[in-house]
């Protein structure tokens, strides 16, 4: 039977160091490379998510428009119900007796306008500011994005 020897083969120094080196820098190189692959896919997610969100906002400051049309409508409904009743004031001397006084009816439907239209205010300033806030984060998204890409390409 043969014996093996357990004795240490002797190397030159730093060989050892050298091809555990070797082997960190080929382990560190192949982790980046993934993980840069890793992100460009998560980039691309990102960017496919803020442009989805980008045509959802779009999409809000189009209907926030028509609120905004809305409530200028409610304005020139209070407007012609001023008119009217001015105008009936003129004319109650021309009615007939018997004829039934609007001027109490139209005011009730002019002070439902008016409320409704302090409603709509009040939701268009809300929405305003929703708007602004998503706005806000579009751009703080679209910083990120811009820095990522500028850091995918240091890669």
């Amino acid at each position: 039977m043969a014996v093996k020897s357990t004795a240490i083969k002797y190397e030159p120094a730093g060989t050892r160091s050298t091809k555990g080196l070797f082997l960190i820098c080929i382990l560190l190189s192949l982790f980046c490379f993934s993980s840069s692959h890793l992100t460009k896919e998560k980039l691309k997610q990102l960017k496919e998510a803020l442009e989805k969100n980008k045509e959802a906002f779009e999409k809000i400051k189009a209907y926030q428009e028509k609120r905004i049309g809305l409530s200028s409508e409610l304005k020139n409904y209070i407007k012609l119900m001023d008119f009217m009743t001015e105008e009936m004031k003129e004319h109650k001397e021309e009615l007939p007796e018997d004829y039934p006084s609007l001027e109490r009816f139209v005011k009730n439907v002019k002070d439902i306008v008016e409320e409704g239209n302090v409603n709509e205010k009040e939701e268009n300033d809300k929405f305003a500011r929703k708007v602004e806030k998503m706005k806000n984060s579009i751009k703080k998204a679209e910083m990120l994005i811009s820095q990522l890409e500028e850091r995918q390409a240091e890669l």
